[in-house]
């Protein structure tokens, strides 16, 4: 019998009095708590009458102006800030924030109490007794349904999206506002797939910060998003009179966005600074160009002449100008060729762009490395991009449109990057393990077929007459034989001009994937689907009750619904 385990937070009523940790340097900012139950017996109760006053139980949440992220071991606590980790063998907390605990403001710290909700008894022969680390566990739970898929177009950012978890109130045990105040606190979905589960038999699915509630007569919902808030960062910084303490900022330049480059691209600069002599001509000029400038490569006035000499980088951002025409008039830059000091490839642009956009380090914590690694070291292109405005998720949705990968949030919260065609983990499902009828359908298939494409990149210019193309068409007369069909699509990429070879990869990957129409197959489980992820491959013979319901036995997933076992797959001829 499946069960599941909600643990939600809410505030306590009791004070938190960290101290720094014994067993270690106290540069390494690290502090500790003890949330082990008090001793039964004790000199301090039995001669003096004393109370303990602390914190005790066998879960807890720590805020210090934002919530401490779980870690599983030591070594990650010491490695980053604002993290915690339980030791489960004495219950001692140990914590890792940036400056003293007593030096924040009294309403920027604070403890969770941890409570459990199960969907059902954890032990049917003694219903009533439903323990949990120590804490009782009532069963309010509903049955948890919700779904993580691959985006419809050919790549795409796919990370946890919100869900919400409901529990009973026919009661009126989640009426009072003020007990109840869950906003921003974490909740944990958990599921186990054994029979009498212990509280390790629990396998997290889900988590997230509650983001509101909505409460019943009959039920309490909470709607649950995912901690990293949908990577809603801007990409882009923006121009500040603080950052350029030396001369004083146009109007006009103040608040413009800084754009973002990665490789080699021409644009039309944003000039922020200029000085004018007597007779009111400017004579000189400064212009912003982007964050990471390597290089400014080359220079060109309004009429496309090229400018030279008289051009100084500053700060690998700023381009000052003192070029003078004939009468002694500054001569504007009106475009520019500029250079990235990092030029790799999309996977690690991606990277790149968490780290110092949304400051996620690329650790084990954060992502699944050996997998992110399965692309980035294979033919993963080089691309030339920029970005001038926009949030980090839109960003790695530009770098993505350069091949047919998709940035994942795995189901145990941490990222990579996969792409279409690369094995990735493999599952064998035996059709006796379908729990309902399967369903199969060619909507995906309909929906992005084509009998030839062309793939358009090398572009670095203001005008996109400078794409270089590439056609495909080696499969254009079975395609149109077979489905009677002639369509003909065209995907724009930023991959670098000296990628042809992997532009010609893409446009074959793409080519095997839609000029053909594969099937998709829905299939509810008696398995835990706990551990599959998207774009895992799984082999399964749908045949059932002596009925061949696909010549299909090969699939990638395409979509998961962990809470009820059920995947989406497309067929898939590699593997």
């Amino acid at each position: 019998m499946i069960r599941f385990l909600a643990e939600i937070a809410f505030r306590s009523a009791v004070d938190l009095h960290p101290t720094p940790s014994p067993n270690h340097s106290r540069n390494k900012n690290i502090y500790y708590l003890d949330i082990a139950l008090a001793p039964a017996n004790s000199y301090w109760k039995e001669k003096f009458g004393g109370t303990f006053n602390e914190y005790t139980g066998t879960q807890i949440e720590l805020y210090y102006s934002q919530f401490l992220r779980h870690v599983n071991t030591m070594d990650e606590v010491l490695t980053y800030e604002y993290t915690f980790w339980i030791n489960p063998a004495d219950y001692k907390v140990y914590f890792n924030i940036p400056k003293h605990p007593w030096l924040y403001p009294q309403y920027e710290v604070g403890g969770e109490q941890v409570l459990p909700f199960i969907s059902s008894a954890l032990k049917p022969d003694n219903p009533s007794h439903n323990v949990v680390r120590g804490v009782p566990a009532q069963t309010r739970l509903e049955l948890p349904n919700f779904t993580v898929k691959l985006s419809d177009s050919i790549s795409g950012v796919v990370l946890n999206q919100s869900f919400d978890l409901v529990l009973h109130n026919d009661d009126g045990y989640f009426d009072n506002d003020a007990e109840w105040n869950l906003f921003n606190t974490p909740v944990h979905l958990k599921k186990a797939v054994v029979e009498n589960p212990s509280y390790s038999d629990f396998r997290e699915i889900r988590s997230g910060l509650a983001a509101s509630t909505s409460t019943k007569f009959d039920e309490f919902r909470i709607s649950v998003e995912d901690k990293i808030r949908s990577l809603d960062d801007p990409v882009c910084n923006t121009i500040k009179q603080e950052d350029f303490p030396n001369y004083t900022l146009l109007e006009s330049a103040i608040g413009k966005n800084i754009p973002v480059l990665y490789g080699r691209k021409r644009i039309k600069p944003e000039k922020i600074w200029e000085e004018k002599n007597a007779a009111g001509n400017v004579i000189k000029a400064r212009y912003m160009l982007a964050e990471y400038i390597q290089s400014c490569e080359e220079a060109y006035d309004k009429d496309g002449n090229r400018i030279t000499g008289n051009l100084t980088l500053e700060n690998h951002q700023v381009l000052y100008n003192t070029k003078l025409d004939a009468d002694g008039k500054l001569i504007e830059v009106s475009e520019v060729v500029i250079r990235s000091a990092n030029f790799t490839n999309n996977a690690g642009v991606i990277k790149d762009i968490l780290e110092k956009k949304s400051n996620i380090p690329f650790e084990e914590t954060f992502w699944d490395i050996s997998d992110y690694y399965k692309y980035y070291g294979s033919n993963a292109p080089f691309i030339n991009i920029i970005f001038t405005s926009g949030d980090v998720k839109k960003a790695i949705a530009d770098i993505l449109k350069s091949d047919m990968a998709y940035f994942l949030q795995l189901s145990d919260g941490r990222f990579t990057v996969r792409r279409y065609g690369i094995i990735y983990g493999g599952h064998h499902i035996d059709s006796s393990m379908l729990t309902q009828k399967p369903e199969k359908n060619y909507d995906y298939a309909h929906n992005n077929y084509f009998s030839s494409c062309a793939i358009k990149y090398a572009y670095t210019g203001t005008n996109k007459e400078t794409y270089k193309t590439f056609l495909y068409d080696e499969n254009k007369a079975a395609a149109e034989n077979k489905y009677r069909r002639k369509r003909f699509t065209e995907f724009e990429t930023d991959i670098d001009i000296s990628e042809g070879d992997n532009v010609r990869e893409l446009a074959q990957l793409l080519g095997q994937r839609y000029s053909t129409m594969r099937q998709r197959i829905k299939a509810a489980l008696a398995i835990d689907t706990t551990g599959m992820e998207l774009l895992d491959i799984v082999t399964m013979d749908l045949t059932v009750n002596g009925r061949k319901f696909s010549n299909a036995d090969k699939f990638i997933i395409t979509e998961i619904n962990h809470a009820q076992d059920i995947l989406t797959l497309e067929e898939i001829d590699y593997g």
